[in-house]
């Protein structure tokens, strides 16, 4: 076995090396809701992750039955931290696979951030859906362009249009 290393950042993201991957795991119960210090951690891990020649691959994974929820309506706009998109699109341009591995709900812009992965990988359990449609929103992290290139333009419609989760 390799290096094996556990630290906990002050955004509720567990990082934890085994054998050249890095796995990063949201821990911010209980819906592991994507705050900004969920973001600027994930974010901060993964600038890390690319400097370090001892990662070869990243993995996101959620605490519990939760990979992510989206963002928290009622947290106030910090100005400072990066937005979701700008969090997807380090992700999807990491030079190093990312791998999300879904179990539970990954939901909103939780299932934007899966998108955003270069391979998912969900529990035969796992719901993802983007509810935003419900309350008149629409997603605006890359999902409406990243979805489609994963499921095909018809099931993306179905999806991002009706607010379902599918199983």
């Amino acid at each position: 076995m390799g290096k094996e290393e556990t630290l906990v950042s002050a955004g509720k993201v567990r990082r934890d090396t085994r054998d050249g991957v890095l796995i990063l795991t949201i821990d911010n119960p209980p819906l592991a809701t994507l705050t900004s210090d969920v973001r600027a951690s994930l974010l901060d891990a993964f600038d890390s992750a690319e400097a370090d020649e001892s990662i070869d691959a990243i993995v996101i994974t959620g605490a519990a039955d939760v990979f992510a929820a989206g963002a928290s309506a009622g947290e106030a706009v910090d100005a400072g931290a990066p937005d979701l998109a700008a969090l997807c699109d380090r992700i999807e341009a990491s030079t190093k696979p990312v791998v999300a591995a879904i179990r539970g709900s990954c939901l909103g812009g939780g299932l934007e951030l899966a998108l955003a992965a270069h391979l998912r990988v969900a529990h035969p359990q796992a719901r993802l859906g983007s509810p935003e449609i419900t309350v008149g929103l629409v997603p605006r992290a890359g999902g409406t362009q990243r979805l489609p290139k994963v499921i095909g333009g018809v099931a993306s419609l179905k999806l991002l249009l009706s607010g379902r989760a599918i199983a």
